[in-house]
């Protein structure tokens, strides 16, 4: 868990007992099981003392699984409901709105891109601490039970954090299609060996539009065959099966160490 500083020191005691939880667990723990390598990184970032504790015999990494999703309203019925044209270059975020998730980079960069542009935002995810800005291509839905169908209606979904663990929205995201702009941080660096055509990683703000300029710039052609890229990494790595297969040759690696 990792606040921002300006909220840190209401959460003091707080902040001090998750430090002392993960300590019993990392020191007690036979094997300490992550997603992937990158996946440690908040670690190091936010609990000084996790280079100590940490255990490099310990350590497994098994990518993590989902079940596909699926939107339940089509691109076309959602754009025509939110007043978006057909036509219309749409990026999309779907989160919480503070700054680890990365929402103040959108804020800060978004509405030029959307006046150089002509595109639009569409924004999920209860608004607060932070908020959008004031542009009539910006629309904001506010929480959702349904948050496939608006990245489906969407050709570019950004997922800007600055800390990230292993974001199941990229997983969830790659199952539908939509091309993925990521920070270049944490989990999100696992995804950048694949090569997708559909996956773009950004290292600050200035790297975040120049990317959002080259998707905005695709044809048709190179935006189905990102699309086909996602859904096939998907199919091939990251899907309930996937997960299982290789979790249970895990435990059997585990089983066979216990015996030597």
């Amino acid at each position: 868990m990792r606040l921002d500083p300006r909220d840190a020191g209401r959460h003091i005691h707080e902040l001090e007992q998750l430090k002392k939880m993960d300590e019993y667990a990392f020191t007690r723990a036979d094997y300490v099981i992550f997603p992937c390598e990158e996946a440690e990184e908040p670690y190091f970032n936010s609990w000084a003392e996790y280079g100590v504790i940490r255990r490099k015999t310990k350590l497994r990494y098994i990518p993590t699984g989902i079940q596909g999703c699926a939107p339940t309203l089509s691109r076309q019925v959602v754009r025509d409901q939110l007043g978006i044209p057909q036509d219309a270059f749409v990026m999309c975020y779907v989160g919480r709105h503070n700054q680890i998730k990365g929402y103040d980079r959108l804020v800060a960069q978004i509405p030029k891109i959307l006046d150089k542009y002509g595109a639009w935002m569409l924004a999920a995810g209860k608004q607060g601490p932070l908020y959008p800005p004031r542009h009539e291509r910006w629309i904001e839905v506010g929480w959702t039970d349904d948050p496939h169908s608006l990245v489906s209606a969407s050709d570019l979904f950004i997922l800007p954090n600055r800390e990230t663990f292993f974001d199941l929205v990229m997983l969830e995201v790659l199952s539908l299609g939509i091309p993925i702009l990521a920070s270049r941080s944490g989990g999100n660096r696992f995804f950048e060996k694949f090569r997708s055509r559909g996956i773009s990683l950004f290292e600050d703000d200035r790297g975040l539009a120049r990317a959002i300029g080259e998707f905005a710039s695709m044809g048709d052609g190179d935006r189905v065959n990102a699309s086909r890229d996602n859904i096939r990494l998907f199919n091939s790595e990251f899907t309930c099966s996937k997960f299982a297969t290789r979790y249970c040759r895990l435990i059997d690696e585990i089983n066979g160490e216990a015996l030597l």
